[in-house]
């Protein structure tokens, strides 16, 4: 896929759904239609309806392959064309309106005397700061442009991470598993460092249900911005056989990359309950033999829709796989006096080699992991640290999202924090139920709000242990 440069634009709003867009800066990145990636970071297309609504202040329109603007400006050097570019875009500004019927928004650009005429209509006008921010924007244009290009220049580092940034990001989100975060990080951005197919690790992630597994590969692919897949391997079943194959989870990753082969073959899939797939002894049936083809790296030719096919190479791609092992501790204390003489197995949240292959795993597919990650099982207080302090809680997420749409302020007592703890081991799901008990214990409340009788009536909700055994129990103040 080639680079392309977009016009940066900043996002005024002029009256209900009449947006002025100016631009900003050239960046150089990947297009897919709807978001504009650069190195790191992700901008929405400014015709696309819901940036009405938006918080997002910046968003990109029109774009141009870098080779055809090279071209086109007769110029060899890329950040001279994209400055040149950039100062024809700047001379003028564009009128954004919606069109909820076709279902986008309909931009026209304006020249200076009809600019100064909307203006002066609005009674908008620009202070010395603003006016200042712009300026320095736009010297800082061609040093951004470097800045981007720097990261592509070295052809064999794909993304150049700072492990420290992400291992913070991660942190803030994700509780519990930072002695293995450093492990988890480390792979991942030495596989980011090259570009040869021989020197990419493969990863094996140990733990219970809801402990952040897919969490944590989920948050650094965020943090990356590449595309995430993550797959259940119960969903497999051998080639010739009832069920779903190889090429399915290529579907899925191709369509997680906004139907890009190119950012497909740069990101993360991790293959999940691995351990329910090596439940099943019978050689026949077993898909692991095609789960090593695709972990080691492979070109395959993938059926995308009727009659059309795209090509996909594993070869670059993050592998990583999992499961929760439950019944691996019940098959040692089967196993009499054998954890009390093997000095190896003293640490009963970790499992040898050997283990896993008894389990179930082929001894192959354990060789292709270059590592095994051995999760740490939460504990309550990770529970409450996840929700009131991580920056995805769903708690705190529901909270602010009353605030925005009702302007009432969601409390809660321990009471509430210690029930949704107490229902979680209860259903053995770790972190994975929190949001769906929030969710639930909060819907009567929500409908309370949402009646017009009781719109702005209210200033305070308060939820306690009650309302998550009955989600009609709350207090509302006004």
């Amino acid at each position: 896929m080639a680079k392309q440069v977009a016009i940066l634009m900043k996002k005024q709003l002029l009256q209900d759904e009449v947006y002025l867009f100016q631009p900003t800066k050239a960046i150089l990145g990947y297009d897919y239609d709807i978001c504009f990636r650069t190195s790191d970071q992700i901008y929405f297309n400014a015709d696309i309806i819901t940036l009405m609504n938006s918080e997002n202040e910046l968003c990109y329109y029109y774009v141009i392959d870098d080779k055809d603007l090279i071209e086109k400006l007769a110029c060899n050097d890329i950040n001279l064309c994209m400055e040149e570019y950039f100062n024809g875009a700047s001379q003028k500004v564009y009128l954004g309106i919606a069109n909820h019927k076709e279902n986008h928004i309909e931009i026209s650009s304006l020249s200076s005397q009809e600019l100064n005429e909307l203006l002066h209509a609005k009674k908008i006008e620009s202070t010395n700061s603003e006016e200042k921010d712009n300026q320095d924007t736009n010297k800082k244009t061609e040093q951004d442009i470097n800045i981007i290009r720097s990261k592509y220049e070295n052809n064999n580092i794909r993304f150049d991470i700072d492990v420290e940034e992400l291992e913070a990001y991660v942190k803030e989100r994700i509780f519990g598993q930072d002695e293995h975060l450093k492990g988890i990080i480390t792979l991942l951005a030495m596989n980011y460092r090259t570009s040869n197919p021989q020197e990419i690790k493969k990863g094996l992630l140990i733990g219970q249900t809801g402990c952040g597994k897919s969490g944590i590969l989920n948050t650094i692919a965020e943090y990356l911005a590449v595309p995430y897949t993550n797959y259940s391997a119960t969903e497999l079943s051998a080639a010739g056989y009832v069920g779903k194959d190889i090429d399915d989870i290529l579907k899925r990753v191709y369509l997680n990359a906004f139907k890009d082969v190119k950012q497909a073959e740069n990101g993360i899939l991790f293959i999940d309950e691995i351990d329910k797939l090596a439940r099943n002894h019978d050689q026949e049936i077993n898909p692991q033999p095609s789960l090593l083809k695709l972990i080691e790296g492979h070109k395959y030719s993938v059926e995308i829709a009727e009659g059309k096919e795209i090509s996909m190479d594993t070869s670059l791609m993050s592998i990583l796989c999992g499961g929760a092992f439950e019944d691996l501790e019940k098959e040692r204390k089967t196993n009499i006096g054998f954890t009390q003489n093997n000095p190896s197995t003293q640490n009963q949240d970790k499992y040898t080699n050997q283990e896993l292959i008894n389990y179930g795993l082929m001894p192959e597919f354990i060789g292709r992991m270059s590592n095994v990650f051995f999760l740490n099982q939460l504990t309550d207080e990770d529970l409450a640290n996840i929700l009131l302090h991580s920056k995805i809680s769903p708690l705190l997420l529901e909270q602010a999202r009353f605030q925005k749409e009702f302007h009432v302020n969601l409390r809660w007592d321990q009471s509430y924090i210690q029930e949704i703890i107490t229902q979680s081991r209860e259903l053995n799901s770790g972190a994975r139920s929190l949001k769906r008990l929030v969710d639930t214990s909060l819907l009567d409340l929500e409908f309370e709000l949402l009646k017009k009788t009781n719109q702005n009536r209210f200033c305070e909700a308060l939820i306690t242990q009650e309302t998550l055994i009955n989600n009609k129990v709350y207090t509302l103040k006004k």
